[in-house]
Order: structure tokens, then C-alpha cells, then sequence
């Protein structure tokens, strides 16, 4: 399943929220630093929709704030 992602950095807590059909919001305290966000975003959507963080993958959008993320089931 792909989904877009639209991503708020440096927030206080961390959310994954649904906006849409396969359209989500996700805040992270995580910085845009290296890639830090995008990984912990990844571990959020894991956490969600219950799968390993291996499930989850960044397909476009790294350095967007607007992402699409492939989730295996």
C-alpha cells in the first residue's frame, strides 16, 4: 500500500494522524538532520499499522516535506 505522508519536524509529541483516504499527518520531535526524520517517521508508520520497520519504506519525498511511503502487509 502507498500513502502520502505530510511531515511537522521538531514538534513536542509525536502523532500519526489520518487526513485522508491513504493520506496521513505524522509530528516527530525528530530533527531533518541526516535523514533523522525520515527514519523516525518510518518507525512511527511501523507503529501504526502494526508491521516491522522493515515494512516501511521512503519512496519519494526525502527532503519534502510531503512524502510517499510504501507499507508491505
Amino acid at each position: 500500500m502507498r500513502i502520502t505522508v505530510q511531515v511537522k519536524t521538531g514538534m513536542r509529541t509525536e502523532t500519526v494522524e489520518e487526513i485522508g483516504k491513504k493520506s496521513y499527518f505524522v509530528r516527530t520531535c525528530a530533527r531533518p538532520q541526516d535523514g533523522e526524520a525520515n527514519k523516525r517517521v518510518a518507525e512511527l508508520l511501523a507503529e501504526h499499522f502494526d508491521v516491522p520497520k522493515s515494512y516501511v519504506t521512503l519512496v519519494h519525498g526525502a527532503k519534502s516535506q510531503i512524502k510517499h511511503f510504501e507499507i508491505q502487509k
